[in-house]
């Protein structure tokens, strides 16, 4: 986690100087994008060593919160300085940021090193979930439903046009999404002793492909940023019911390769969603791929009704019966057959 936040912020020092190309710039935040990545699964896998099993969902829920509070916070801040300041005082600030962060994550202490047996297995994560039977469609789940995002991210600055609001009604487009997903991570805490998580999950797609959808037919803007905070609830809700979940049911020493895997499967759905945006909006326009974008979390809820849900109703109740044994996990990394189901029927 130094590590990457130590490179994150050699690139973007570096973007500081190279404000005047944009070549430049995109490649040098594809590189701090690279060296950002394990941040997050890494984070992930430390925190059941460093929070108690019944705090798990409070602290996942305090992170995204966190993540959405200083994500709104800095684009108020960078907008700000954008109109007073050079732009390489916004890339300066940001460095400055990433060296705080490294600073923090090396005064905690603790033993995160990996087991051995984990070390060189790369595709671990990736054959983990494949073959566990609730993390499976929880998975395919949240790349169908991101796959939609990534549709609709660049149809928002359309639709904001199209309402007349321009570059303001598109940063309220932003900031409801954000200020959804702070009430959504609220609730995933609220929610804690929900023993069905996958019913959680559910319903947070719902809410999702009901915000995404009801800005598609919105007849007033204000029904689009409704819209857009409903969404910004279920992602939030989302990402704090299955983080926890799939904290609990990952053995120790391959929870960051799982975490790593279910980020590269999102990552790379968002990129798809954005790869098509383009034709899908010109095609059909804005509210046609929001309309998309709707369908998806739609379809990725009944993924997780008719697939998800029953395999968590076939285990026995607890956490400890979703989860599987390092040596099982083993096994799964090296492609050898399990002599169990992972997710144990009663």
């Amino acid at each position: 986690m130094i590590g990457s936040e130590l490179a994150g912020a050699v690139c973007f020092l570096a973007m500081a100087g190279a404000t005047g190309s944009p070549a430049a710039l995109l490649g040098l935040r594809v590189l701090a994008s690279i060296a950002w990545a394990p941040m997050e699964p890494a984070s992930n896998a430390a925190l059941p060593s460093l929070v108690p099993e019944d705090d798990l969902d409070r602290a996942n829920a305090t992170i995204t919160k966190a993540g959405i509070a200083g994500c709104l916070i800095g684009s108020a801040v960078a907008g700000v300085m954008l109109a007073t300041v050079a732009a390489s005082f916004v890339f300066l600030l940001n460095t400055i940021t990433f060296f705080i962060s490294a600073a923090v994550i090396y005064s905690i202490r603790g033993d995160f090193r990996p087991r051995p047996a984990h070390r060189e297995r790369m595709a671990a994560g990736f054959a983990f979930l494949r073959r566990h039977n609730v993390l499976r469609p929880v998975i395919l789940a949240y790349a169908v439903t991101f796959i939609g995002i990534g549709v609709s991210i660049p149809a928002e600055i359309v639709v904001a046009d199209e309402f007349g609001a321009g570059y303001i009604g598109y940063a309220a487009l932003f900031t409801l999404w954000g200020v959804g997903g702070l009430i959504g991570a609220s609730a995933g805490n609220r929610l804690k002793h929900q023993p069905q998580k996958v019913k959680v999950i559910a319903a947070a797609s719902l809410a999702i492909a009901g915000g995404l959808s009801a800005v598609s037919v919105a007849p007033v803007f204000a029904i689009a940023l409704l819209g857009m905070a409903a969404g910004g609830v279920g992602e939030g809700l989302w990402d704090v019911t299955q983080t926890s979940l799939t904290q609990r049911v990952t053995p120790d020493g391959i929870r960051g390769r799982v975490f790593a895997a279910s980020n590269a499967a999102m990552q790379a759905s968002i990129a798809v969603g954005l790869l098509v945006s383009g034709a899908v909006t010109a095609t059909i326009g804005a509210s046609g791929a929001f309309a998309v974008a709707g369908a998806a979390a739609a379809a990725a809820t009944v993924i997780l009704l008719l697939q998800g849900v029953g395999a968590e109703k076939r285990t026995r109740p607890g956490p400890k019966d979703l989860a599987i044994s390092d040596a099982e996990s083993s096994r799964h990394a090296s492609g050898t057959p399990p002599p169990i189901e992972v997710a144990r029927t009663a």
